[in-house]
């Protein structure tokens, strides 16, 4: 008995707990999942750190087209020296003096030819565009991110609804064992069996909970905020096969459009840039370059104003740097290898994910059809037992395990519901077609 007071005085405590939790983030309306959408793609830091990424990518490419613009600098000096002058020859007066001298330098340079410099400007295009890609990817996958995170809270709500209902349906099991025990219908071991499967459905509750609690901190974790109250998924929806019902054009157009790969191959295309400007270190140069010095000196013997104008054209023919560019080119190459390693697993991981989701469609297709008709025939089992209860055939126990059939079916049906919605958003992201639009019309399905 104390064992049965101790479960349902903890169960109590923390669904209290979670109520409490719920009523203070969940104050606004009812979210549904563009609701949902729109906050995450306001609050996702995934996707906030491939923005940020990108923004700095873009940035890189200024900096490295300033190689190919005039470099102009301008220096200005001033200087005191006080000049003190003995001569070895007694015929000549020992001298001392103060010299002033003032100036500035205006120098500007302007490269003519550096193949390097425009290998290291088609690199960075070719890494912005990567970046580019991996944001365009981010979006998707905060789409296919929130689909999982709000139907696993779904999934975790109906679940708790199950171990509810079982344990109720325990529980009325264990008073009818107790009364049967005291009449001596039976031992007293069925009691204490009954006993220990309802200390176990107490303590898979107080689990359901728990763990419903953590789906809903998961879906924080996207959204940026705390939403207890999210719409429930209908009892029918459309189940559509892929269009087109053929998994080749599904893994075809992957090759051409997962953002994922696309992303790899532009890393894959810069890793070749780089390995060309590093290359290209062992290249003659062409700079011109232009000075204007002017030199003003006051005091001394003899004080002076001189300013000098150059115009040079210079030819730079790299010979030996110590060896630092051919350990770049090794560095470069073995990064370009590392590149192609990463391009190819990105295909593998685009085309497993797309013949896996596309499979997965067609299976929860399948699979929703038939634990619909299971669940319509477990809910004309548990009608024909209420009514046989009614005229004394049945018992009350037989009632609620019926009860309970329906309830595990309830919850097998929209788990398969929950991931066919899942695994269409998971083909069109691996396919590469996968639009915000696609994440808006799941309301549809939604009450």
């Amino acid at each position: 008995m104390k064992k049965i007071f101790f479960g349902i005085i903890t169960a109590a405590c923390i669904a209290f707990s979670f109520s409490v939790n719920a009523e203070e983030y969940n104050t606004d309306e009812r979210t549904n999942f563009s609701r949902a959408l729109t906050l995450a793609l306001q609050n996702d830091q995934d996707l906030q750190a491939a923005e940020f990424a990108y923004q700095g990518t873009l940035a890189t490419r200024g900096i490295s087209k300033a190689a190919l613009l005039p470099q102009l600098n301008l220096s200005g000096f001033s200087s005191s020296t006080d000049r003190d002058t003995v001569y070895q020859n007694p015929g000549f007066p020992n001298t001392n003096a103060t010299v002033d001298t003032t100036g500035y330098s205006l120098s500007l340079s302007q490269t003519l030819y550096n193949h390097g410099i425009y290998k290291r400007l088609q690199q960075t295009d070719m890494s912005i565009a990567a970046s580019l890609a991996q944001v365009e990817a981010a979006r998707q996958d905060v789409v296919v991110r929130l689909a999982t995170a709000y139907f696993n809270v779904l999934g975790a709500q109906d679940n708790l609804k199950f171990a509810s209902a079982e344990k109720d349906s325990i529980g009325k099991q264990l008073e009818q064992s107790k009364k049967r025990f005291e009449v001596g219908l039976i031992a007293i071991t069925d009691v204490k069996e009954a006993q220990a499967s309802y200390d176990t459905s107490v303590a898979q509750e107080i689990d359901a909970q728990n763990i419903l609690s953590a789906q809903f901190e998961a879906l924080a974790v996207i959204l940026g905020v705390y939403k207890t109250n999210i719409s429930a998924m209908n009892e029918d929806i459309p189940l559509l096969i892929p269009e087109p019902a053929n998994m080749l054009k599904w893994t075809d157009s992957a090759k051409n459009n997962n953002l994922a790969l696309r992303a790899a191959q532009y890393e894959f295309l810069a890793a070749q840039k780089r390995v060309d400007a590093d290359q290209s270190e062992h290249l003659p140069y062409l700079d011109l370059k232009a000075q204007r010095q002017y030199n003003n000196q006051q005091g001394g013997t003899f004080g002076s104003e001189r300013t000098d104008t150059s115009l040079t054209v210079q030819l730079t023919v790299p010979i030996y740097s110590g060896g630092s560019t051919s350990a770049k080119h090794k560095q470069s190459v073995a990064l370009k290898e590392q590149a192609r390693a990463l391009k190819e697993k990105a295909k593998r991981q685009a085309m497993q994910q797309t013949r896996d989701s596309y499979l997965g469609v067609t299976s929860t297709i399948a699979q929703v059809k038939a634990l619909k008709q299971a669940l319509l025939s477990n809910q004309a089992a548990h009608e024909a037992t209420q009514a046989g209860f009614e005229v004394g055939t049945r018992t009350a126990i037989d009632v609620l395990t019926t009860l309970r059939d329906v309830f595990r079916a309830e919850r097998d049906y929209a788990r398969a519901r929950y991931n066919y919605v899942i695994n269409t958003l998971s083909l069109r992201q691996a396919a590469g077609t996968l639009t915000m639009s696609d994440g808006e019309n799941i309301d549809i399905f939604l009450q």
